[in-house]
């Protein structure tokens, strides 16, 4: 939902992303491109907002998300609330507040953190990228083919924790915004401990 002073309203957003293989001066690299189309729809005066973005920047990709060093869930604090998209059951800090519920996802946004839960329709991508990701790693979830954790740059030199799920066609990301370089570890194997994937 968009809340500004010229549109009060829905917004829909559809993204498309791909890689191809280019040559550079230094040998072979990825260009991963995205592709963003958005329309928001003004509740009450019939106004419309169109937003179109395309971005094409290079990125580091892994042949083999099964070399990634392996990492494993430590314990879900007891006050952490828990969540479900789909069959995906999560358990999210309780500072998150309670979530906009939309039929891609879950979005969070309370005080200063933000935190999202969605769901694609996407195979797992060979190669695997790791773009913007300081640290990466892999993680048995129940449920899940792969599991994949990572610690990147956020906004205001924070980070962002996120936790990728693949199961044949569908891709569940969870995300974690605005978190400092002290909590991110903790947060990251929390996160772990709490992920699971029903039938």
């Amino acid at each position: 939902m968009l809340d500004l002073p010229e549109l009060t309203g829905p917004l829909v957003l559809a993204s498309s992303q791909g890689a191809l293989p280019i040559a550079a001066e230094d040998g072979r690299e990825m260009l991963v491109r995205t592709a963003t189309f958005g329309l928001g729809l003004d509740a009450e005066n019939g106004s419309a907002l169109m937003i179109y973005v395309v971005n094409a920047a290079p990125a580091v990709h892994l042949e083999d998300p099964a070399a990634l060093p392996a990492v494993e869930g430590t314990e879900v604090p007891g006050d952490w609330q828990e969540q479900t998209v789909r069959d995906l059951t999560v358990s999210l800090p309780a500072d998150l507040g309670e979530p906009a519920i939309s039929e891609v996802g879950l979005t969070f946004r309370s005080g200063e953190r933000r935190g999202s839960v969605m769901r694609h329709l996407l195979a797992v991508p060979s190669p695997y990228p790791l773009s913007a990701a300081r640290h990466v790693a892999r993680a048995e979830v129940p449920g899940a083919e792969l599991a994949v954790a990572a610690v990147g740059p956020g906004m205001d030199a924070l980070l962002t924790v996120s936790v990728t799920l693949h199961r044949g066609q569908e891709t569940f990301s969870v995300q974690l915004h605005d978190v400092t370089e002290e909590e991110a570890p903790q947060l990251a194997h929390q996160l772990l401990a709490g992920l699971r994937l029903g039938d």
